[in-house]
């Protein structure tokens, strides 16, 4: 069986903000203005208005995906946005992965300090360590990182459920820090009445629609 190749840090791994997806992808709907026009300030009005086009560029990584909420949508253009994000990988703070066979995951993590010899643990259901992946010392700010499906002997793991836990030192103690990955989106439910989009992931979790959302960026 061929070798996989070592895991790593990555700088290659670009995200991008759901609504500045959306406003790229989908065409400038028209805005019907009744007795409350849309706040054109508004990170939802600046969706379905005429964005002038085309994202100028992708926003940095900030923020949290937690605290999420549901915003307001035209109903008229659910469908539209709901068939621009199914298939679409979701960053959401999530440290266990199902692997159906060996392949390549990434992991997100942010570092609230400068920290020295972060290490990803990846951790069987059964507890055991298959493969430490040495990042090393890191700034302040955001990283990405990949894990190939590989044990430590370069060799595919199991099918089966995993876990990442990441340690680093920070300052003069040592501190576990969260995880994030992505999480495919596989149906979008629609509340017209609500004026509500909700994102069903591959592992059956739900979560509100919001313009912060951050998505890997893809060709589109």
């Amino acid at each position: 069986m061929a070798r996989i190749e070592p895991s790593y840090i990555t700088s290659f791994t670009q995200v991008v903000r759901i609504d500045d997806l959306l406003a790229r992808v989908l065409p400038s709907p028209r805005i019907e203005v009744e007795d409350d026009p849309l706040d054109l300030k508004s990170g939802v009005a600046q969706m379905l208005a005429d964005t002038g086009g085309r994202l100028n560029e992708v926003r940095g990584l900030s923020g949290s995906v937690a605290g999420l909420g549901g915003k307001r949508f035209s109903s008229s253009n659910m469908a539209l946005q709901a068939s621009a994000l199914i298939g679409r990988s979701l960053l959401v703070k999530q440290h266990i992965v199902e692997l159906e066979n060996a392949k390549e995951v990434q992991g997100h993590i942010e570092l609230p300090s400068k920290g020295r010899h972060v290490l990803v643990y990846v951790q069987s259901k059964q507890g055991e360590i298959v493969k430490i992946i040495p990042l090393g010392d890191m700034p302040k700010g955001n990283a990405f990182f990949r894990w190939q499906g590989d044990n430590r002997h370069g060799m595919p793991v199991a099918p089966g459920t995993y876990r990442f836990i990441v340690s680093a030192i920070l300052g003069s103690g040592l501190a576990s820090l969260p995880v994030s990955t992505f999480l495919k989106i596989v149906r979008v439910a629609t509340e017209p009445e609500q004026q509500q989009l909700e994102l069903v992931l591959e592992n059956g979790a739900r979560i509100s629609y919001s313009p912060g959302l951050l998505l890997l960026e893809e060709n589109v």
